[in-house]
């Protein structure tokens, strides 16, 4: 799935450079949305993706495609990359994505 998500930021309709920003309380609420599912399985990250994708229908028939396993758990990486912090509604959209 990730790989779809990138070439959607990438080339397609996720481009940041072609996204009207001008509305960040839409951002604000897709974020609050996504946020209030804390995800520690696949199905629950997969539920986390759904909400910041609902303007999307193209990537969210891709999300409907995927058949997440509910016993999965998620595990933590075994190394931290120190991302830039985000300092608005749309950047923190890209940051949860």
């Amino acid at each position: 799935m990730e790989l779809k998500l990138l070439d959607a930021i990438l080339h397609g309709e996720l481009q940041p450079w072609k996204l009207d920003a001008s509305d960040t309380r839409h951002f604000t609420e897709l974020v609050k949305a996504a946020k209030a599912v804390s995800p520690n399985t696949n199905a629950g990250l997969l539920k986390q993706l759904t909400a910041l994708l609902a303007d999307y229908p193209d990537l969210q028939k891709a999300l409907a495609d995927e058949t997440p396993n509910d016993n999965t758990s998620l595990h933590q990486l075994l190394f931290n990359t120190a991302l830039p912090k985000y300092k608005d509604p749309v950047t923190q959209f890209y940051s949860s994505l």
